[in-house]
């Protein structure tokens, strides 16, 4: 539901990027169901690599499209287009990939980008707009014919979903995450943690094991179930960890063995149930074969051309609506996401950014108090009044009195850490204004340009203080997040502190970067933050009925 992505052209064929269809879903899925608020869901379609590729590497000539003298004689005389300032920043931003080179320089930007929107009105929200991918029906008509596409030519009888309520796919998905996490030394209270925080950046606290990209949260509920799995998403995301079809196929063909090794050890716990897992551990055995040998040969008309059946798709997908084989799917991807960062070390990229984030905030309480006073000022120039005019006088006095005490607060602030801005310590008004705000403040990118040194400080130490300090363990959920989000290729240079300072340009398509706000005009540090604060947000609420229904489900796991 919330991340759809699409794999996109840049450093590496891995890199994906989350998009945004402005409803509730996986990236940054700070305000789910909120059509209003623009987050990062995919509304591309999968498996639309070449035309992505084509938009991603679209470059503009240095006369930005006109006609130079040299173009021949009938041109002459004809207006020059002016250059488009994004199409010429792009072009460098491709150059610099081209050459293997990071671009330091941020996107073009102009008056007003970083005008803040305002409240969204109570729910319940529209329904939005149907997507055009499949259903989670299709998926189901389509997982029939799973057993005859793994074993092709032999008379396979129908298969079946076994389908389950949620909180119980929730205690089997809890049971493998917990199997995943103790190969990886990881206590039960570490492997809960992150499976929440990635649920809550994912699904908003509230999505179902079926719920697809764009799903609105009111479908969640258990009465809605018909509509929910007739609903058509804007992209082919489903599930907990939002596994895209890509996703679900690449495992299928490249990881099957582990996966129905799995299957085949649940069978040998469960003896009541030995044959019918065995038989799916065999069906899972067999699609990998399918897809390696290739699509089967079909006559058309007075040819015989290789094509996949039509359902092959939306089959393997609902593989992750099965109550056996999908808790095992979904908690594979929690795994490969830790391999990597265990094979290249990121907890150490952890660390050094964490005592970074700590040495700026300790320039900060070091300057002169003039000093203090100009980062307070220049922090406070960006915080405005959401909406448009005209405002109600008591708005308005209501937002400058908590916007005034912020100030105050930063400029009180001690050395280290206290409780002067720290989350549960602020009024209403105070903590809308540093998450909505403050915090979203962009260090070099913003529409006023960028940040004195003395301003990011400062911007450092608040951050520090609102969340009560920083630690490597605790950025661990974010970076895995992003791994997930900008792919395994790219997430060793954006946690990388050397690049931390880096526009996210340099690690996403332009196509993808164009339709993901929350990418936008922000750093590498930046977006690892802000991951980090959606998780620590109003969708990890643990009274949301997906966040309690996974805390009972982590209490019954032995």
């Amino acid at each position: 539901m919330f991340r759809d992505v699409i794999r996109v052209s840049g450093a590496d064929n891995d890199n994906k990027l989350p998009l945004d269809d402005g409803v509730m879903h996986g990236l940054g899925g700070e305000l789910l169901g909120k059509p209003s608020v623009p987050l990062q869901d995919a509304v591309a379609h999968d498996g639309d690599d070449q035309s992505l590729l084509q938009l991603a590497s679209r470059r503009s000539s240095h006369g930005g499209g006109g006609h130079s003298s040299q173009d021949g004689g009938h041109h002459r005389g004809r207006a020059r287009h002016p250059v488009d300032p994004e199409d010429a920043y792009w072009s460098r931003v491709n150059e610099a990939r081209h050459e293997h080179k990071f671009i330091t320089e941020y996107p073009p930007v102009r008056p007003g980008m970083d005008k803040p929107k305002p409240p969204d009105p109570p729910g319940p929200f529209p329904l939005p707009k149907q997507g055009h991918f499949m259903s989670v029906n299709d998926m189901i008509s389509a997982s029939k014919d799973l057993m005859r596409i793994a074993h092709p030519g032999t008379k396979q009888s129908d298969f079946v979903i076994s389908d389950l309520d949620e909180n119980s796919f929730k205690q089997r998905y809890a049971q493998e995450a917990m199997k995943v996490g103790k190969d990886f030394g990881l206590s039960k209270d570490e492997v809960e943690d992150l499976v929440k925080k990635i649920y809550a950046f994912e699904d908003g606290g509230w999505g179902t094991y079926d719920t697809l990209t764009n799903t609105p949260e009111q479908l969640a509920d258990p009465n809605q179930i018909k509509t929910r799995r007739s609903f058509h998403g804007s992209g082919t995301a489903l599930g907990y960890n939002q596994l895209m079809l890509a996703d679900t196929r690449d495992n299928v063909e490249h990881k099957s063995g582990e996966l129905a090794a799995r299957l085949e050890e649940l069978a040998s716990e469960q003896p009541a149930r030995s044959a019918e897992l065995l038989d799916k551990a065999a069906m899972v055995r067999g699609l990998q074969e399918t897809l390696e040998h290739g699509p089967p040969m079909v006559r058309k008309g007075k040819h015989t051309v290789a094509q996949w059946p039509k359902n092959l798709d939306p089959a393997i997908q609902s593989l992750n609506l099965d109550g056996d084989i999908g808790p095992v799917l979904q908690a594979h991807e929690l795994r490969n996401l830790l391999q990597f960062f265990k094979d290249h070390n990121l907890m150490d990229s952890l660390k050094t950014k964490a005592a970074n984030d700590v040495a700026s905030a300790d320039k900060f309480d070091h300057l002169p108090k003039d000093k203090k006073q100009a980062a307070v000022d220049e922090l406070m120039k960006r915080v405005m009044m959401p909406g448009d005019p005209p405002f109600k006088d008591d708005q308005v006095q209501q937002f400058q009195t908590a916007k005034d005490s912020i100030a105050a607060k930063m400029l009180a602030l001690p050395p280290g850490l206290s409780d002067g801005l720290r989350r549960d310590k602020l009024t209403d008004g105070e903590q809308t204004i540093m998450n909505a705000q403050v915090l979203q403040i962009r260090r070099f990118g913003g529409a006023l340009g960028p940040l004195s040194a003395d301003a990011r400080s400062l911007l450092d130490k608040a951050t520090l203080v609102y969340d009560g300090g920083i630690t490597a363990g605790g950025l661990k959920a974010a970076a895995l997040e992003l791994a997930n989000l900008a792919g395994n290729g790219a997430i060793g240079d954006m946690v990388n502190p050397d690049n931390a300072d880096l526009p996210t340009t340099n690690f996403f398509s332009r196509a993808g970067y164009k339709a993901n706000p929350s990418t936008q005009r922000r750093s590498a540090d930046e977006l690892l933050m802000y991951i980090d604060r959606v998780m620590h947000g109003p969708h990890a609420d643990p009274n949301k009925p997906g966040n309690k229904a996974f805390t009972e489900a982590f209490k019954n796991v032995k």
